[in-house]
C-alpha cells in the first residue's frame, strides 16, 4: 500500500458508493418484489432466490477471479468489479419483472465482487502485522457504505422510487472505477512478508501449523446463513410490529441503518484485535453474541426494541468477513492471495446462499418469530465449531506476524 494511503482511500471509496447502492436494495427486496408481481407466499420464495443469486455466481466466479488477479494483477480485478457492479446496478433499475430483477442480481455475482477483489489488494500491499488493521479499514468503508445506504436511501426510495436510486448509484460506481483505473498503483509484493509462515512439503506451500482454516470458514458460513436468512423475513417482521405499516421502508432501512453503525465503529478494532489474538477465538466470541442478538428479534414488543439488538449485531458481525480472509491470507505468499480469497469467498458466499434460500423456505412456513429463532440457531452452530478449534489451537504454537 502507498505510504500516503492513496491505495486505501481508493479502494475504500469504491466500496463504500457500491456498498451504499446495493443495501438500499436488499433489505427492500420483499416489499419491491411486490411491486413487480410477486404477491403471497410466492414473495417469500422470490426474495429468498433474489436474494441469493449474486452469492451463488460469485461462489462460482470467486476462484476464477482471484486467480485471474493472481495472474494479471490486482488492479485490474478492482476496476472489473467496480464495472460489473455499476452495469447490474443500471439493470436492476430497468427490471419490470421478478425474473429480470434476478437477472441482474445474478450479473452482479459474476462480475461484481468489489470487497473481495478490495481484500487482495489490500492483502497483497501490506506488510505482515498490517493486514488485520489495513482489511479492519476497508470493512469499515463497506460498513459505512451500508450505513449511508438504508439511512438515506431508504427514505429517498420511498419518495422518488428506487429505481431512481439504483440509477444514482450506478453512475457513481462507474465513475469509482475510472478513478480506480487512474489512481491505484499496482502492488509490489510478491514474495512472502516477514512473519508469514509458508511451510513446504517437497517445495510445495501446505497450510501453517496451529492454523484451523475450516473452523474459520464454518464460522463464516454459518454466519453469513443466519444473518442472510434473517434478511428473507426482517422487512415483513418490522412491519408488524409498527402502527403505520406504509413507513417499513424507512423502519426498516434505520434499523438497517443502526445495525452498520455498529460494524463502521467495530470494523477497525476487530482488525488490529485479529493481529494481537486468535482469529478462531474473536469469531468464537463474537458469534455467541450475534446468535443470542439475533434470536431475541424475535421477542420484541415493538420496532424501537430492535435498535440495540440489531446494534450487537452488527458490531459482532464485523469480524467476521475480515476475519476469515485474513486467516486465508495467512496461508499462501502474496502471490497467491487472489486463489486463497477467492476460495474463501466462495465459502462465505455459500453461506448467504445457504440463508437466502433457506430463509426463504423456513419464512413460507414458519411464522416471523419462529424463522428469526432459527437463523440465530445456526450463527450459534458457527459459534460451536470455532470456540471448539480455539480451544484446540491453544496446543500448536500459532505464528504471531510481528
Amino acid at each position: 500500500m502507498s505510504g500516503d494511503g492513496r491505495g486505501l482511500l481508493v479502494l475504500a471509496g469504491g466500496q463504500f458508493v457500491s456498498t451504499a447502492g446495493l443495501t438500499v436494495v436488499v433489505p427492500l427486496l420483499p416489499l419491491h418484489l411486490e411491486e413487480l408481481g410477486a404477491l403471497g407466499p410466492s414473495r417469500q420464495l422470490w426474495t429468498g432466490i433474489v436474494l441469493a443469486a449474486p452469492a451463488v455466481t460469485l461462489a462460482l466466479a470467486a476462484p476464477l477471479w482471484g486467480r485471474a488477479g493472481d495472474r494479471w494483477g490486482r488492479k485490474p480485478m478492482v476496476v472489473r468489479a467496480l464495472l460489473g457492479l455499476a452495469a447490474a446496478l443500471v439493470l436492476m433499475a430497468l427490471a419490470r419483472t421478478p425474473a429480470q430483477l434476478l437477472a441482474a442480481r445474478l450479473l452482479q455475482g459474476a462480475f461484481g465482487g468489489i470487497a473481495e477483489a478490495g481484500a487482495a489488494f489490500v492483502t497483497t500491499a501490506s506488510p505482515a502485522g498490517a493486514r488485520g488493521p489495513m482489511l479492519g479499514r476497508l470493512h469499515a468503508a463497506t460498513a459505512a457504505g451500508a450505513l449511508v445506504g438504508p439511512l438515506a436511501g431508504g427514505p429517498l426510495a420511498d419518495v422518488v422510487g428506487l429505481r431512481a436510486v439504483l440509477a444514482a448509484v450506478a453512475g457513481l460506481t462507474a465513475a469509482s472505477a475510472l478513478v480506480g483505473w487512474v489512481a491505484l498503483r499496482e502492488p509490489a509484493g510478491t514474495a512472502p512478508a516477514a512473519g508469514d509462515v509458508v511451510p513446504t512439503v517437497g517445495g510445495e506451500r501446505t497450510s501453517a501449523p496451529g492454523r484451523r482454516p475450516g473452523a474459520c470458514l464454518l464460522a463464516g458460513f454459518c454466519a453469513q446463513a443466519g444473518a442472510y436468512g434473517l434478511v428473507t423475513v426482517f422487512a415483513p417482521h418490522v412491519r408488524s410490529l409498527i402502527p403505520d405499516p406504509t413507513r417499513a421502508g424507512a423502519w426498516v432501512g434505520g434499523l438497517q441503518a443502526v445495525t452498520w453503525a455498529g460494524s463502521t465503529l467495530a470494523a477497525p478494532w476487530w482488525g488490529v484485535r485479529h493481529e494481537r489474538r486468535a482469529v478462531e477465538a474473536n469469531l468464537g466470541a463474537a458469534l455467541v453474541v450475534m446468535a443470542v442478538a439475533v434470536a431475541l428479534q424475535a421477542f420484541v414488543p415493538s420496532a424501537w426494541a430492535l435498535l440495540p439488538l440489531r446494534v450487537a449485531q452488527g458490531w459482532c458481525a464485523a469480524a467476521v468477513v475480515q476475519g476469515v480472509l485474513l486467516a486465508a491470507s495467512r496461508r499462501v505468499a502474496p502471490a497467491d492471495q487472489g486463489s486463497a480469497i477467492g476460495g474463501a469467498t466462495s465459502v462465505l458466499t455459500a453461506g448467504q446462499v445457504a440463508g437466502a434460500l433457506g430463509g426463504g423456505l423456513v419464512t413460507s412456513v414458519l411464522i416471523p418469530p419462529a424463522a428469526i429463532v432459527v437463523f440465530g440457531a445456526v450463527v450459534a452452530v458457527g459459534a460451536a465449531g470455532v470456540l471448539r478449534a480455539a480451544a484446540a489451537s491453544s496446543r500448536y504454537p500459532v505464528v504471531v506476524n510481528p
